[in-house]
């Protein structure tokens, strides 16, 4: 018959691991950490993260359909997609610790506040 730990040993094991994680240095995360405002978002179609809310602005990095970005407010910019204010929507992300600007058209949607 197999033995199965005890709750506490397993307890004790999680609590370990939380205080080692808890013990890295801030210099071990890229960019600024996520609040509780940020929202996760997922590519509609391939896009490209920019430098500025403009398709004229310098690719930061490709995102493929279905990656995941964390987006934390949206800025007016070109307007690309319409004339409307969502035709200008840009939202500010970050991706893996690459910050920059996607339109939100490219983008599932997500309930941010401005910039």
């Amino acid at each position: 018959m197999r033995r199965i730990r005890p709750i506490t040993t397993l307890a004790a094991a999680a609590v370990t691991a939380i205080l080692a994680l808890a013990a890295l240095p801030a210099a071990a995360s890229a960019g600024p950490a996520l609040t509780a405002a940020d929202e996760a978002a997922y590519a509609k179609t391939n896009a490209n993260i920019r430098s500025e809310p403009t398709r004229a602005s310098t690719t930061l990095q490709e995102l493929r359909s279905g990656e995941r970005v964390y987006v934390s407010c949206w800025v007016a910019g070109e307007p690309t997609y319409g004339t409307d204010k969502y035709g200008s929507m840009w939202l500010s992300v970050d991706s893996n610790g690459t910050f920059g600007y996607v339109h939100s058209y490219l983008l599932t949607p997500v309930a941010v506040p401005p910039c």
